[in-house]
C-alpha cells in the first residue's frame, strides 16, 4: 500500500513537492512541527541533504548503493576482508536451493531498504512463503523515494553468512556520518524491534545530545573494540567519495571480534528525519559544504 501511494504522489508531484511533503509528514508524525524548507539556500543538515537528491549526480552511482556491486568498490578501497562472506546471489528466487543453504543465513534484497530475513534455523523456514516475499522484493523500484541513485540496479537476491544476535551480544552497525570526506559522527541504533533508540558518538566515543528521529537510549553502550580500525576504514572511503558525495554515511559491524563493511548510503532519512534540539539541523548543516 506504501508503495502504491507513493507511485501515485510521484507521478502528479515535481521532486521537489514530493521532499517538501515527505519532511512534513515525517516531522508531523513524530509530532514534531515542520519547518519551512529553503531549498534554494540551504542552510540545515535536512536542507542540504535533500538538495543533494536534487541536484547532485554522478555516473554509476548505483554501483555504490547496489548491496552487490559495493563489494567490487570496498574490495578495491580496503580489500575484501571487511566484507561479510557471501553465500550465493539469484536474479530468479527459484534458482535458490534452500536444501544446501547452511543453517544460518541472511537474506537480503540488494536494491532496498528494510528487505532482510535473518534464518537462524533454514529447517524452520516456510519455503514457499518466504519466496513470495523475495519475488516482492524483486519488483521493488527504490528509486520512486526519489533517491536516483537506485535507478540502473538490476534487482537481485544476496545470500550472507549470518552475523549472530543475541540479548547478550547484539549486532550493532556503526553508521558513520562523513562531510567532505570526514567521518565525524557515529550513528547506533539500539532495540530496533522492541523499543527503538538511537544515539550519537563523536569519534572518540562520547556521546552528543542530539536526536534524529528516534530518543536517546539511556543505557551505556560500550565502545566497540575496534572503533580506530573502523574509523581508519571509513575515512578511505570517505577520502576517495568526497568529490562525489559531499556528505555519505559508511556503516560498518564490529562484531565477535570481526570488523565488516555494511553500506553506503548517501542521503540518510532522506533528509526527512527531524532533528532535536533543532539547532543541531544547523550545527551539522554547517559542516557540510556543497
Amino acid at each position: 500500500m506504501k508503495l502504491e501511494i507513493i507511485n501515485f504522489l510521484r507521478k502528479r508531484l515535481s521532486d521537489m513537492s514530493f521532499f517538501k511533503i515527505s519532511n512534513y509528514y515525517l516531522h508531523l508524525r513524530h509530532l514534531f512541527f515542520p519547518k519551512n524548507l529553503d531549498l534554494k539556500n540551504p542552510k540545515t543538515f535536512n536542507e542540504k541533504i535533500i538538495f543533494l537528491k536534487l541536484k547532485n549526480r554522478f555516473k554509476d552511482a548505483h554501483l555504490l548503493v547496489d548491496k552487490y556491486e559495493v563489494r567490487n568498490y570496498i574490495t578495491k578501497i580496503i580489500g575484501d576482508k571487511y566484507l561479510i562472506p557471501l553465500i550465493g546471489v539469484y536474479d530468479d528466487v527459484n534458482d535458490i536451493n534452500f536444501k544446501a543453504l547452511p543453517k544460518q543465513c541472511a537474506i537480503k534484497a540488494n536494491q532496498s531498504s528494510g528487505n532482510n530475513i535473518l534464518v537462524k534455523d533454514i529447517n524452520q523456514v516456510d519455503i514457499e512463503e518466504v519466496k513470495k516475499e523475495l519475488e516482492k522484493w524483486l519488483k521493488i523500484d527504490y528509486s520512486v523515494f526519489g533517491e536516483w541513485q537506485y535507478k540502473g540496479i538490476k534487482n537481485k537476491i544476496v545470500i550472507e553468512k549470518y552475523l549472530h544476535n543475541t540479548v547478550d551480544n547484539p549486532l550493532l552497525d556503526y553508521k558513520f556520518f562523513c562531510f567532505n570526506g570526514e567521518p565525524k559522527y557515529i550513528q547506533v541504533d539500539i532495540d530496533r524491534d522492541t523499543n527503538h533508540t538511537r544515539n550519537f558518538y563523536d569519534l572518540d566515543w562520547v556521546k552528543v545530545d542530539f536526536k534524529i528521529l528516534y530518543p536517546n537510549c539511556s543505557r551505556i553502550i560500550k565502545q566497540p573494540k575496534h572503533l580506530e580500525l573502523m574509523v581508519r576504514l571509513v575515512k578511505l572511503i570517505a577520502e576517495d567519495l568526497r568529490d562525489r558525495l559531499p556528505f555519505v554515511r559508511v556503516d560498518f559491524y564490529d562484531h565477535n571480534n570481526e570488523v565488516y563493511f555494511g553500506e553506503i548510503t548517501f542521503h540518510p532519512g532522506g533528509g526527512c528525519e527531524p532533528i532535536r534540539p533543532i539547532q543541531y539541523d544547523v550545527i551539522l548543516g554547517n559542516q557540510l559544504k556543497l
